[in-house]
């Protein structure tokens, strides 16, 4: 078989494949009892965790930097070297608790200042109501969360998880 008579073959079964995968998530999408939730893909996940460290870098800031999906599923943890050990747990608990609560925790922690009888909130398993957590969104619709630590104060840790949003902003668009 020649080499164009191979390329054929091979872009004919790729269209193919293609063409299964795209009618196997349509009918899935559609199936009745099931529901299709907009999340994070760990590839966004990763540039964005990306970005958020890197800025601490240049800021001269020692942190990890988790993502989470809508689920509150951990897609990526990234930890400098120096960090301190608690960071990493520390930046999933805070990616967790801004995808949860749907606002950053910095701003949820001053909140319950104003308002103390959501303190029992705190005891959440998973949650960390300190700064550095964000919601990572579509529009109105809440598809990850990310969350820094390490950072000499919570300015630090949400200054740096706002950088990750920005890198990947644009490709957390839906629709054409």
């Amino acid at each position: 078989m020649t080499s164009i008579a191979r390329l054929a073959v091979f872009s004919t079964l790729r269209l193919a494949i293609g063409m299964t995968l795209l009618v196997t998530q349509a009918t899935a999408a559609t199936a009745p009892g099931l529901t299709v939730a907009p999340s994070i893909s760990s590839t966004a996940a990763l540039v964005a965790a990306t970005a958020a460290r890197d800025t601490c870098v240049r800021l001269g800031y020692h942190v990890a930097v988790s993502v989470v999906d809508a689920g509150g599923h951990l897609l990526v943890t990234l930890r400098d070297a120096a960090a301190a050990p608690h960071t990493a747990e520390a930046s999933r608990r805070k990616a967790y608790t801004a995808l949860t609560l749907r606002r950053s925790t910095q701003d949820f922690a001053r909140l319950l200042v104003a308002h103390p009888d959501g303190m029992g909130l705190h005891q959440l398993d998973g949650f960390l109501i300190v700064g550095g957590g964000v919601p990572m969104r579509v529009g109105d619709t809440t598809v990850g969360g990310i969350g820094v630590s390490g950072a000499p104060n919570d300015h630090g840790d949400e200054e740096c998880a706002s950088a990750g949003i920005a890198a990947v902003g644009t490709s957390l668009k839906t629709g054409p």
